[in-house]
């Protein structure tokens, strides 16, 4: 009995000397709090006076989850460094400039860009210069390079050659281009030949160009038909009086971009019946030495559709941010997903209808009808628009039409009612004059347009949805207004 009341009395003993260390500790690590009871550092209370001891349990105590918190805070990781990316800054070429001088090469340059060439200085000089605008085009497009360790500008070596075949010898251009109708580029180098015509010649630099930006990180992952389409589109360009210039534009005309032809080439394709869908394009692996022209037409179309389309330019630029990540193609399929449909119908109706001056913000397809069950209103300033009518093959309907248009303004007003203005045709057709299309989901073929006019009665030849619009030039339509309202029976 002695010997069990010695270890009561130490057991009450330990748990006093305890309860007072923890006061201690308490009132150290959170002298903002109020005073507690010893007893309230336990997450049960303690066992009456005269209940049984368990010796299994003397000395043990329990911090509830705030208390433990302040008597032992936990301080955040240290964050783990993120490794800096640098641009790679490739070796500059190892070769005599007194050499090439010999060879009636000259060395012209800007921030961005060392050119040795053997044409004529004046243009030479321009084209570094111009060379620096573009700069500032991509990094305007893509964003910032990653810099150099050693914190040099991004510049490029070009060679810009009416004959290569004493550079190939000298090692200077590479062997395996020794052949090649345009140009070629490795790294921060490029070589291409001169050119009949000077806008094809600043073009064809801004494309080699471009490939050296866009391929400067060694871990770039991108499909052909991007990095020839945007390599196209950003080579595209209106240089203007002041030397000032524009990229990524669509040519208004033949006679300032001669030299180019893509627009022209796709009117080929699709006249000889070698439309292209979009999935064709992303299936393009190389270029073709003996397609290289179509390939680089249906490359720079596509890139210029999505990037210049309202409805799909903001996605097709995010895909900017997937180039080292190898998901671009992934990427793109789940940009898409949800309106692939409609984006197949439009490339075709736009394809099939490209020209010079192409206005696509205006001319872009309009899929939500603003009307009822039998009556619309068509605009004058946009292209294809949704009726929301059903159209079934074998069964006939009636339409009418009302309502006025301008079509042009200079040196006054054309004004037009459905039926256009006999003045002036537009693949066919007067301007001005009620058209249709019935356009089904699995078309690869442009759909017959169906004259309206005023009034019509006719038999649908196939199913699917009726689209109308105004027959105008696809590159005139900033510059109409009014609309018709078109009534169906």
């Amino acid at each position: 009995m002695k010997i069990r009341y010695l270890q009561h009395e130490s057991s009450k003993l330990m748990r006093t000397l305890l309860g007072i260390t923890l006061c201690i500790l308490s009132f150290i690590g959170c002298g903002e709090e109020d005073d507690q009871p010893a007893h309230e550092l336990n997450s049960t209370p303690p066992p009456p006076q005269n209940a049984p001891i368990n010796d299994d349990s003397v000395g043990e105590f329990t911090l509830n989850q705030k208390q433990f918190q302040e008597q032992f805070p936990v301080t955040d990781q240290e964050p783990v460094p993120v490794q800096k990316i640098y641009r790679p800054t490739p070796p500059q070429p190892n070769h005599s400039e007194e050499t090439l001088a010999k060879l009636g090469y000259r060395r012209y340059e800007s921030r961005h860009l060392v050119l040795f060439t053997d044409i004529e200085p004046e243009i030479a000089q321009l084209l570094v210069t111009l060379a620096d605008q573009e700069y500032a085009a991509w990094i305007e497009y893509f964003g910032s390079l990653p810099e150099a360790r050693d914190g040099s500008d991004f510049r490029m070596t070009g060679y810009l050659m009416r004959d290569m075949g004493a550079l190939v010898e000298l090692g200077i251009v590479p062997r395996e281009y020794l052949g090649m109708r345009t140009g070629g580029h490795k790294q921060t180098q490029f070589w291409m030949l001169d050119q009949e015509t000077d806008y094809y010649r600043r073009h064809l630099l801004f494309h080699e160009a471009t490939h050296c930006f866009m391929t400067i990180m060694p871990d770039i992952s991108l499909p052909k038909w991007y990095l020839e389409g945007m390599a196209e589109l950003l080579g595209t360009h209106r240089l203007n009086p002041d030397e000032s210039i524009q990229f990524r534009i669509l040519p208004e005309d033949k006679e300032q971009y001669a030299g180019w032809g893509r627009i022209k080439t796709i009117q080929e394709e699709i006249a000889a019946g070698r439309f292209k869908t979009i999935s064709q394009i992303r299936a393009i692996r190389r270029i073709d030495p003996v397609d290289e022209v179509r390939d680089y037409a249906w490359s720079w179309a596509l890139c210029y559709f999505l990037d210049a389309h309202p409805r799909y330019q903001q996605r097709f630029r995010s895909l900017r941010d997937h180039w080292r990540s190898g998901a671009f193609s992934d990427e793109f399929d789940q940009l898409f997903a949800d309106d692939m449909s409609q984006l197949n119908t439009e490339w075709l109706l736009f394809v099939t209808s490209i020209m010079e001056g192409f206005d696509l913000p205006h001319a872009a397809m309009e899929f939500n009808p603003t009307g009822t069950d039998s009556m619309t209103t068509i605009s004058a300033e946009k292209g294809w628009q949704a009726t929301g009518w059903s159209i079934t093959q074998g069964e006939t309907y009636h339409f009418s039409a009302t309502g006025e248009v301008s079509l042009a303004t200079d040196p006054k007003p054309w004004v037009s009612q459905p039926n256009g203005i006999t003045l002036e045709y537009f693949e066919g057709k007067p301007i001005g004059r009620l058209v249709g299309i019935v356009s089904e989901p699995s078309i690869d073929t442009m759909p017959q347009v169906i004259d309206l006019g005023v009034e019509k009665t006719w038999t649908a030849t196939n199913s699917g949805t009726l689209y109308l619009r105004i027959n105008d030039a696809w590159n005139s339509l900033e510059n109409n207004s009014g609309s018709y309202q078109v009534e169906v029976e």
